[in-house]
């Protein structure tokens, strides 16, 4: 949308037909599947083919998948530290999943940029698990 608004400023007063951004937008059925929506701005795409980003990004999750499989199983609800409830470690959980997340967006952007992407980058990785699931 930014792109869209200062273009429409610079060519507003130069052309009898200012530039408007259309977004591609596509529908999607979500099933048990589905495990990230992604949100991308066209500085990642245009140098990107869907195939390429869900390659990356299924790879980046099976890195994070393996590296959290390496630690040591959490302690018991009996064995937490220092009066740790058990919905404080879920919160836990959730809240490095979150920097996981934003790691990955991170990683898609400086891809990009890598591939010579000379237009803003912006990237957003939700993760669609059921909240129960990101707190394991």
């Amino acid at each position: 949308m930014c792109t869209s608004i200062s273009a429409l400023q610079l060519t507003h007063t130069h052309t009898a037909h200012p530039h408007t951004g259309e977004p591609f937008v596509y529908s999607h059925q979500r099933t048990a599947q589905d495990k990230y929506l992604l949100l991308l701005s066209d500085g990642v795409t245009d140098v990107m083919t869907d195939d390429q980003i869900a390659l990356f990004v299924w790879r980046a999750a099976q890195k994070k998948t393996m590296a959290r499989s390496k630690h040591v199983a959490e302690p018991s609800e009996h064995e937490m530290p220092n009066g740790i409830t058990p919905e404080e470690q879920a919160l836990s959980a959730r809240r490095r999943r979150a920097v996981e997340l934003d790691g990955m967006a991170l990683q898609l952007c400086l891809n990009a940029r890598a591939l010579e992407s000379t237009d803003d980058l912006s990237a957003i990785v939700v993760d669609l698990s059921p909240v129960e699931e990101m707190a394991v």
